[in-house]
């Protein structure tokens, strides 16, 4: 599902996953879809939208999500690898070493001499699934949660333990939001799943630097912060960390994330203006 270069001077580029090819046409997804039918825009800014699509039948649909780009941001575009492109090529790295992550049936994208206009990106649908957002949400208004905060927990653990795997292996997320993980209940207990992963790369095995480490752990933490207790931060730095790191390392590893963390929320538009108002 790469995008080589030669693709991206001029024209329509679709990849679509075999397995996958008949349920999309059946959805009316087939070659370069009629983007507009899906997912409106805004003109004059990029626009990042997400809509479901059903399938015929009792089939769990798709979520096809669509980038354009109108006015001057297009010149950023110039030979500019897709979003859609990447996001593809981040969740097959994932689901390649055995990582939950929502698998992409198919993506493309649209040129006009070199210039992106358009592209999309399907990916499958997970019934029942909520994002880790929401679930904050119902823990702190008290409202019912699909997913009980215990089994959230035991969720947690496995994300932090998956979480260390890839970086052991030199790959990182750069978005490992709340908001980009989803969650489940199953028979027995729940799973979850990786998505929305534009920005993600990779680095030779035991070669990633230790700030691209601390900026996922930090963006796991800015979302989940308000439900874990000092003692469940640490007991998940722990199982990061592995039972071979000593005690300072640790401390030091938990320092730059809440560091991290901060820099994180500053980064929102309130924060930037609170400053602004301060003087800072």
């Amino acid at each position: 599902m790469d995008e080589p270069l030669w693709s991206r001077l001029h024209g329509v580029r679709v990849v679509a996953d075999p397995v996958w090819r008949n349920r999309l046409a059946a959805a009316g997804i087939d070659g370069f879809p009629d983007l507009d039918r899906f997912v409106p825009f805004s003109v004059g800014r990029e626009n990042r939208s997400v809509v479901h699509v059903p399938e015929p039948g009792n089939g769990p649909g798709f979520f096809l999500k669509r980038y354009r780009y109108r006015g001057w941001r297009i010149l950023r575009t110039f030979l500019y690898r897709a979003k859609a492109s990447r996001e593809a090529e981040n969740l097959r790295r994932l689901e390649a070493l055995g990582i939950p992550a929502v698998r992409p049936a198919a993506w493309g994208a649209r040129r006009r001499f070199g210039f992106l206009a358009d592209s999309f990106l399907v990916t499958e649908s997970r019934p029942g699934a909520t994002n880790a957002r929401a679930l904050v949400t119902d823990y702190l208004t008290g409202r019912p949660a699909p997913v009980p905060r215990d089994t959230f927990r035991a969720v947690l653990n496995r994300v932090v333990d998956d979480l260390a795997t890839l970086h052991a292996q030199g790959i990182f997320l750069f978005t490992a939001f709340e908001k980009n993980l989803l969650v489940w209940r199953t028979d027995t207990a729940a799973e979850y799943a990786w998505v929305d992963l534009p920005f993600g790369g990779r680095f030779p095995p035991g070669r990633l630097p230790v700030w691209l480490r601390v900026r996922d752990l930090a963006c796991l933490n800015k979302g989940l912060d308000a439900v874990l207790t000092r003692a469940d931060r640490l007991r998940l730095l722990r199982r990061y960390a592995g039972p071979g790191t000593g005690r300072a390392e640790r401390r030091d590893l938990a320092a730059r994330v809440l560091r991290a963390t901060r820099v994180l929320r500053d980064q929102t538009p309130v924060s930037r203006l609170v400053r602004a108002l301060k003087g800072r």
